[in-house]
């Protein structure tokens, strides 16, 4: 991905933005152990560059593949990979994400929809499964009685993490009691979350506890 990285350094705003959207897209089927096709590639510059639409790019890797069938049976899952990222490209670039199950599900359609049969449905039944970047282990997944409770629990605890960033952004000087008051939780739970996020490094203090301030990372 060295021409994408090389628009995230050099380019104009706008070049910068679709590139970074690119390297994220592409990057996050890396991660998977898939590696997308130069075609790909060169239809992100494409689109980096501004000669074609988002829209434009994702029909062009569409009509690739629907005019080679034979990419059905790559085992590299090189199709999948490149319709995966423009289909990822088109989301980040929407800027829109509402923190809900129903619009997890919804995103997993539109990515895999005509890839998976099970595109946008909660499975009913157990899977482990081989993770190469784990050297062959599984993580651990949730069980199917108990998915949608999962989400539900850790949507809430994103949102908690965000807007609490966001009222340290607005106030740092605030406190815990005047956080909870404006985002409508206990004190306790705010205390929970700023420990949480500092020891992630999302936020640093400083000063004293009574007179000191947060400062929320970039």
């Amino acid at each position: 991905m060295v021409d994408l990285e090389n628009y995230m350094i050099q380019g104009e705003p706008d070049q910068r933005e679709r590139g970074y959207i690119w390297h994220t897209a592409i990057g996050l089927q890396l991660a998977d152990g898939l590696k997308t096709s130069d075609y790909l590639i060169a239809t992100a510059n494409k689109n980096i560059n501004g000669d074609i639409t988002l829209y434009e790019a994702r029909k062009l890797v569409d009509d690739y593949y629907r005019a080679r069938p034979a990419f059905a049976e790559d085992k590299t899952r090189i199709e999948e990979a490149d319709k995966v990222s423009a289909r990822i490209a088109s989301i980040l670039a929407e800027k829109t994400f509402s923190f809900s199950p129903v619009e997890y599900i919804a995103i997993h359609r539109s990515l895999f929809e005509g890839i998976y049969d099970f595109a946008g449905e909660i499975r009913d039944y157990n899977i482990t499964k081989s993770e190469w970047a784990l050297n062959g282990e599984t993580v651990f997944y949730a069980s199917a009685q108990s998915i949608l409770s999962t989400l539900d629990y850790d949507f809430q605890r994103e949102r908690e993490f965000s807007y609490q960033v966001q009222q340290i952004r607005k106030n740092p000087h605030g406190t815990a009691r005047q956080m909870a008051e404006q985002i409508g939780l206990s004190e306790s739970t705010i205390k929970r979350v700023l420990a949480t996020l500092k020891a992630a490094g999302l936020i640093i203090r400083v000063g004293s506890d009574k007179t000191g301030y947060w400062i929320a990372v970039d």
